[in-house]
């Protein structure tokens, strides 16, 4: 069952509004919205438009979050997210700057 309420957290966390993901999927604003409140199901294109653009899971919109824990649907980004979710803000945004750090360190060993 599609969880409307994943659809909007994901935007949120993004810091988008709903124009700006409009513009950037190419989906009505009124569309993504009805989404969003549980008004209109959206069909599996748009799914994957929204999944594809968000860079996740397509099963990441049918499985219900509990307990705050996120799900993105791959076993090894569920562990990792395990473990996330038992750390304090501050440990997580060291978390966040490692993995920045291994980005960034990945994108140099490629040039």
């Amino acid at each position: 069952m599609f969880d409307s309420f994943r659809l909007k957290k994901l935007r949120n966390s993004r810091n988008l509004t709903l124009k700006e993901l409009s513009e950037r999927v190419k989906i009505s604003q009124t569309y993504l919205n009805q989404m969003e409140n549980g008004a209109r199901e959206p069909t599996l294109r748009m799914l994957e438009k929204l999944a594809k653009f968000y860079g996740i899971n397509l099963s990441y919109f049918f499985v219900r979050e509990e307990k705050g824990e996120y799900s993105v649907g791959e076993p090894e980004s569920e562990e990792i997210l395990k473990y996330l979710n038992k750390l304090s803000a501050q440990q997580k945004k060291n978390v966040l700057n490692y993995i920045k750090f291994e980005i960034y360190r990945l994108k140099k060993e490629e040039e």
